[in-house]
Order: structure tokens, then C-alpha cells, then sequence
């Protein structure tokens, strides 16, 4: 199967239309830096997570994670369960961040 991936900015604009951005890295990768409006998931919760918190399969979701490994699995299971609409972020935080993208990082504010 291959996983739909979508730049940075298609990702930001799917989430100014209201998509739902998942960041599935463990807990100490997203205190250390983090794309601002993503929600903190980590994979071996994410799948409970979508199921109880996005049951609409038409809803349209982001998952990130640091290069896109891990996000893309999660992405290829929501495919598998009928979410149509979601997309891995391609090369995942550690490419945001070589882009010059702003990430909000541990001691600072939302």
C-alpha cells in the first residue's frame, strides 16, 4: 500500500480546513520540540485514540512524527480501517525543522 504523504504547507492548509494533526512520537520527542496544533498521540495509543476521538472515517487527518516512519504506519492502518482521508506529513518533524519551520520547543508557551 503506499502511503499518501503531504508537504508541509498541504499540511497546514488541511488543517486550517479543520483536519485533525497527530503527533505520534514518544513523550520525550515531543517535549523536546513540537509543530504547534498538533495533538501528542503516541503510536501504541494512536489507534484507541482515532477510533474514540475521530469515529467519522470521512474525517480528514495529519499524522507526524520525526521522519516519517512511524507516522506512516499509523496512516497505512487508518487507511486499512476506511479513513480515506489520511495523510502521513512527508519527513515528519525532522524535515519541518530543516526548512526553517517555527516548532515550539520544551520551556516555552503553546
Amino acid at each position: 500500500m503506499e502511503i499518501p504523504e503531504v508537504t508541509p504547507d498541504e499540511a497546514i492548509a488541511l488543517r486550517e480546513q479543520g483536519a485533525a494533526w497527530i503527533d505520534v512520537r514518544e513523550q520525550h520527542e515531543w517535549d523536546e520540540a513540537r509543530i504547534a496544533g498538533t495533538t501528542h498521540v503516541p503510536l501504541q495509543q494512536s489507534p484507541e485514540w482515532v477510533l474514540r476521538e475521530l469515529p467519522d472515517h470521512d474525517a480528514t487527518i495529519v499524522v507526524s512524527c520525526l521522519s516519517g516512519g512511524r507516522s506512516g504506519q499509523l496512516v497505512a492502518w487508518l487507511r486499512e480501517q476506511g479513513y480515506a482521508d489520511a495523510h502521513n506529513l512527508r519527513g515528519g518533524i525532522r524535515d519541518w525543522m530543516l526548512q526553517g519551520r517555527e516548532v515550539v520547543r520544551a520551556g516555552t508557551p503553546h
